[in-house]
């Protein structure tokens, strides 16, 4: 799929289907303005993960700083929430989850 000019309308939730072998997990797509704008970063550097491995997620900037952001979450049920509150635990700049399984 091409989004030849992609705006903030097209920001959103996007997973691959096949009527065969299922759903990929939801990837979010961000569309930012004149703001800065940070992109989410995986210690690992791939967005699936077996359960109970550990992974570290951080917040970085264009430029390279983390500073002033915090990774959040929505649940299933679609409540978001800051790491270290009721899932994750936050270490500096970083959010480590010890269980994928949450």
């Amino acid at each position: 799929m091409t989004i030849p000019a992609v705006s903030k309308s097209d920001e959103g939730l996007y997973k691959c289907h096949n009527s065969d072998l299922g759903e990929s997990p939801q990837s979010w797509l961000a569309v930012g303005g004149l703001s800065p704008t940070a992109s989410l970063r995986v210690s690992a550097d791939r967005s699936q993960f077996f359960e109970y491995e550990s992974v570290s997620l951080s917040c970085e900037e264009q430029q390279g700083s983390s500073t002033g952001w915090r990774v959040k979450r929505y649940s299933a049920s679609g409540k978001l929430s800051d790491c270290g509150t009721d899932w994750g635990a936050v270490e500096g700049e970083q959010c480590s989850l010890t269980s994928t399984k949450v």
